[in-house]
């Protein structure tokens, strides 16, 4: 076995918890009508109402508030025939409009918000996700820790062989899905008014380094 067959590959860990910072509530409007624009001016109203009885709340700015999508498709219901067999019916048309309302923690908004959203008489459906912010901070500590893990594993490994480490050839990471792309750092959902106290988030890192032995 020449030097460059001779490594070892030892996984290091880290983990961290941390407290959100930002919360996102993703609300909904819906509003379904036989007739199209009847549908498309309901929603329409609706969002003036939001936006209106939003804005009375202090320190909420408007820019606090996106509206990510909005869509009208045809709306049909499953009936059964005579025959008992189930077919799809035309019933009208139903508006989806999508709104995200990004707040930070540290200004004492959530409730306020939560409570108007509550009082409104359309009544959106929506949820709420606790988030924090910097990620690419955390993350950059979190893969620190955890080569340092491997490395001071590596060493002791090291030593009890009576061998010496040279350089490293490979590193793979992996970390748990709070990092996903689709949701990142949620750390739980909320619906109506339960209760609005978020816990801390847990994240932890993984890597595999591999040292060449000389």
């Amino acid at each position: 076995m020449n030097n460059m067959d001779r490594y070892i590959k030892v996984a290091g860990y880290s983990s961290l918890s941390v407290k959100p910072d930002k919360v996102e509530i993703n609300l909904n409007i819906v509003n379904v009508d036989e007739d199209y624009s009847k549908v498309v001016n309901d929603s329409r109203n609706d969002l003036s109402i939001l936006l209106e009885q939003l804005t009375k709340i202090g320190r909420l700015s408007r820019k606090n508030i996106k509206t990510e999508e909005f869509l009208v498709t045809p709306y049909y219901e499953n009936k059964r025939d005579k025959d008992g067999n189930y077919e799809r019916v035309f019933k009208g048309y139903r508006s989806s409009n999508s709104v995200i309302i990004t707040l930070s923690m540290k200004d004492n908004l959530l409730n306020s918000v939560i409570d108007t959203i509550l009082k409104l008489d359309f009544k959106p459906e929506f949820h709420i996700s606790y988030l924090v912010s910097n990620l690419t901070k955390l993350k950059d500590k979190l893969l620190k820790e955890a080569v340092y893990d491997s490395k001071r594993k590596a060493d002791i490994i090291a030593s009890s062989a009576d061998v010496k480490l040279d350089i490293v050839s490979i590193v793979d990471e992996s970390i748990n899905d709070t990092f996903g792309s689709v949701a990142p750092m949620v750390a739980r959902t909320y619906t109506n008014n339960e209760a609005l106290d978020p816990k801390d988030i847990n994240l932890s890192y993984k890597v595999e380094v591999t040292y060449s032995i000389k």
